[in-house]
């Protein structure tokens, strides 16, 4: 019979021998050390680099302050 097992956020860490301050456990816990923004996702620099590649394909790219001749 197969079986499948996780361990629980304190049996990982004790699994390193390494005390629970060595790590991030944002991912595992949901508790960040800073306020996480709804509107981002996990995509956001997916996104970002999308936009990026779509403007410098543009014919005629955008200049700042161009209308201010």
């Amino acid at each position: 019979m197969d079986s499948l097992g996780y361990l629980d956020v304190e049996g990982m860490v004790r699994a390193t021998g390494k005390p629970l301050n060595s790590f991030c456990l944002a991912c595992f816990t949901g508790d960040y050390p800073l306020p996480v923004d709804p509107a981002l996702d996990k995509f956001i620099m997916e996104k970002r680099e999308q936009r990026a590649k779509a403007l410098a394909e543009q014919e005629a790219h955008p200049t700042l302050f161009a209308d201010l001749k």
